[in-house]
């Protein structure tokens, strides 16, 4: 699947494949990448979090059209058809199809109506900026149709609200969705399409949904900051909604400006600060993936980070007899890493998009060449990642990662010598780069030797050159 969009900030335009497993966003400051970054974690929560039978109508649900081509093609199922107890109805695989086709169309139609206000709500800014904004998602349909059709599924929570049917279920095997009535009195009515049709729809909707758009966890430039004073900026909105309960019933125009207040964060930051306020309720959550914690705390931190009972932050360092450090009295790095100790430890679920904003803050070139190799460890476990980076030290070090997996027999010997591990190793076809220049994102080659980033390459060719030349006219 793909993103592009048009528009957004200071970019221009731009083009992302997000069936990569690792997206790496690249080039000058101020071209565009963090809106990017921010504009995928943005569409992909709205999609991800929103009510899903109502994506195919707009994400709004003002609509219900999408129903309506479903009704037509269940139109050959008549009353005297499902007339029997225990009647199975069948909507065969050509119908799914159909149906697949029109509801991908239909999310791009309805996506940019409600793209301007799904962005001022990532961007935490007026709907206004973003009226020439557009997107276009492109979805790899032979993919999802393969997945639906190949997928067992069985809907008991979607009868619930359909008194009248007693299953939805798809063998894997088959290539049609089935669904069965109750037995029912010959003089009542018999089982209301509508409602079938809803619950199906429901049925592919959430399949689309989680076959494309994975959980998402986003690590932000200001993780530090967060770390830091996530309990003065919870309390300063709590005051603020106090405030705001005071002046409910009246039209003072000060609610609005309170409300402005509450919302000065874009949503990647709120949904950082979220998670930071509710550290103590989210610590009692054990993930399977805490053993990626414990590899951050034994090769980066040199200690373990821990969660108090009042939801801080603290850290002990090893062989160390000083204990549970605040966070704000700790290294930079720990500053900066301990929020993905804590997510791998405490919230990490397979298959998570993680987006992390310059993974090389705070971090010693030695540091930022272990933090890609993490990256290639995440990605071997069935993470999704996407970075955006400005580091030289971490795109040559994913390179090695990346020549190392496509070198055969002769890479062993080398990975030996240098200390890399087979679980880091990275199949190039898994990785897609993205230069952002003037505005606008073009995507770079990526081959068995890894690719290449000319904006950083020629400032460190410009260095050298400028070095040497100084260095041998002034002391040679």
């Amino acid at each position: 699947m793909k993103i592009k969009l048009k528009n957004i900030g200071t970019l221009k335009q731009a083009e992302i494949d997000l069936s990569k497993d690792l997206i790496i966003l690249a080039g000058p400051n101020n071209t565009g990448k963090t809106y990017a970054a921010y504009t995928v974690y943005g569409v992909c929560d709205a999609l991800r979090k929103g009510d899903k039978n109502n994506l195919v109508s707009g994400i709004d649900g003002r609509s219900n059209a999408w129903i309506m081509v479903l009704h037509d093609i269940f139109s050959a199922f008549s009353k005297e058809k499902a007339s029997d107890k225990n009647d199975l109805s069948y909507l065969d695989k050509e119908q799914i199809i159909e149906s697949v086709d029109d509801y991908l169309d239909n999310i791009n139609e309805r996506l940019n109506t409600i793209f301007p206000e799904c962005l001022g709500n990532t961007f935490a800014t007026e709907i206004s900026k973003f009226l020439d904004s557009t997107i276009e998602i492109l979805f790899e349909k032979e993919l999802l149709k393969n997945y639906l059709l190949n997928t067992r599924i069985e809907a008991p929570n979607f009868v619930k609200t359909t008194p009248n049917l007693e299953r939805i279920s798809k063998e894997k095997d088959r290539n049609g969705i089935e669904y069965q009535q109750n037995g029912l009195p010959k003089d009542e009515e018999r089982i209301n399409f509508v409602n079938v049709l809803l619950q199906i729809q429901k049925y592919i909707s959430n399949a689309i949904i989680d076959f494309h758009f994975n959980n998402l966890y986003i690590n932000t430039a200001e993780r530090s900051a967060i770390s830091i004073f996530s309990k003065e900026l919870s309390i300063k909105r709590n005051n603020i909604v106090d405030q705001l309960l005071e002046l409910r019933d009246s039209k003072n125009g000060d609610a609005n400006q309170l409300l402005g207040k509450l919302q000065r964060y874009p949503l990647p930051i709120r949904d950082s600060l979220a998670i930071s306020e509710d550290l103590a309720n989210l610590s009692r959550n054990k993930s399977e993936y805490g053993f990626l914690a414990d590899r951050i705390e034994e090769v980066l931190l040199d200690g373990k980070i821990t969660t108090s009972k009042d939801g801080e932050v603290q850290y002990s360092p090893n062989k160390s007899k000083v204990k549970n450090l605040s966070i704000h009295l700790t290294a930079s790095i720990v500053k900066s890493l301990s929020n993905l100790v804590f997510y791998f430890r405490h919230i990490a679920q397979k298959g998570d998009f993680i987006i992390i904003d310059e993974p090389e803050l705070n971090l010693h070139p030695d540091n930022q060449r272990k933090v890609a190799r993490l990256f290639g460890e995440i990605i071997n476990q069935g993470f999704k990642v996407m970075i955006s980076t400005h580091s030289d030290y971490i795109i040559r070090e994913l390179n090695n990662l990346i020549m190392l997996k496509s070198g055969g027999e002769k890479a062993e010997y080398l990975a030996n010598k240098y200390g890399y591990e087979e679980k880091q190793l990275i199949d190039y076809q898994r990785v897609g780069a993205y230069l952002f220049n003037h505005n606008k994102n073009i995507s770079l080659e990526v081959t068995e030797t890894g690719f290449e980033v000319n904006t950083i390459d020629e400032v460190i060719n410009e260095l050298n050159n400028a070095s040497e030349e100084i260095y041998f006219t002034l002391f040679d």
